[in-house]
């Protein structure tokens, strides 16, 4: 735990850092590490797709994914700076409590929602996946 028991000592930009870098509230909720995952989902989508496919993934595929009740939360990026000139290229990390929520994820769900992205954007699209275990983050997550 951060103190700094005579600021007047250490001046304004202690008492700034002091404010920056406080522990985390014992009282707000936080998942162990330890299990959690990253669940990758990279896809390069064609410049005449991309900005419906956009729409449809944040208003329907990425709901559909989240109410299955395996992932904690998501974070959709795009790439910046790529070689590809007729596409764009995005990435969809999904945080999963452990194996046994993705696995679940995998073989349950993922086939039909797949397929779905899949009829609606054939040849439009390449998709690769990867799971990547989190060593750390900063992050407040619920476990709700």
């Amino acid at each position: 735990m951060l103190s700094i028991n005579k600021p007047q000592k250490y001046g304004t930009t202690a008492l700034l850092l002091a404010e920056i870098i406080q522990p985390l509230n014992p009282k707000q909720p936080t998942l162990n590490v330890s299990n959690m995952l990253l669940y990758n989902v990279t896809i390069t989508i064609d410049l005449d797709v991309h900005k419906e496919w956009l729409r449809w993934m944040r208003e329907t595929h990425i709901p559909d994914v989240m109410i299955t009740g395996m992932f904690i939360s998501y974070r959709m990026s795009r790439l910046i700076g790529h070689e590809h000139t007729e596409s764009e290229i995005y990435t969809i990390q999904y945080t999963v409590k452990d194996m046994e929520h993705l696995l679940r994820y995998q073989n349950e769900f993922a086939p039909e929602l797949q397929r779905q992205h899949s009829q609606r954007y054939q040849g439009k699209y390449a998709a690769f996946r990867t799971v990547m275990e989190v060593v750390d983050h900063n992050e407040v997550i619920s476990d709700e």
